[in-house]
């Protein structure tokens, strides 16, 4: 089952591969993680057959990516809106700059493509079990 450990390690995997860092280290608290796969949980269920496989976020399967993106997107996210509102700017020989600003429209950049991965695998499998239901295994 997915786990908050297991959610921290794949975001610390995730930050790792944008090529731009925030001046701070990226770190999640336990209760923003929790929050996060309540979210996933929610964006799973929310996505018809409604009836198909429900979730709860003490039950989300770690056999493939598709929890983990769902949760990842999210708590990207709201990491970037918390990021957004805190936003500071440096200024040096009269340019001002927002230092985080482009490791920012990365998270955001990454939030997106997790959600969509997420999203292509959800459709397809509630699809999928939707047949079997109806159908029969295929």
């Amino acid at each position: 089952m997915l786990t908050i450990e297991k959610l921290r390690e794949f975001l610390g995997d995730a930050q790792a591969d944008m090529p731009h860092k925030l001046s701070a280290e990226l770190t999640f608290s336990d209760d923003e993680l929790m929050e996060a796969l309540e979210l996933g949980a929610r964006a799973y269920n929310s996505i018809p057959p409604f009836n198909s496989g429900r979730v709860t976020p003490n039950c989300m399967p770690d056999d493939s990516l598709l929890f983990f993106n769902a949760c990842g997107s999210q708590a990207l996210r709201r990491r970037v809106l918390l990021l957004s509102q805190q936003a500071s700017t440096e200024s040096a020989g009269g340019i001002t700059a927002d230092v985080d600003a482009t490791a920012r429209r990365e998270m955001l950049a990454r939030a997106d493509a997790m959600h969509a991965e997420f999203r292509q695998e959800a459709v397809s499998r509630k699809g999928q079990r939707n047949m079997a239901s109806f159908y029969g295994a295929v």
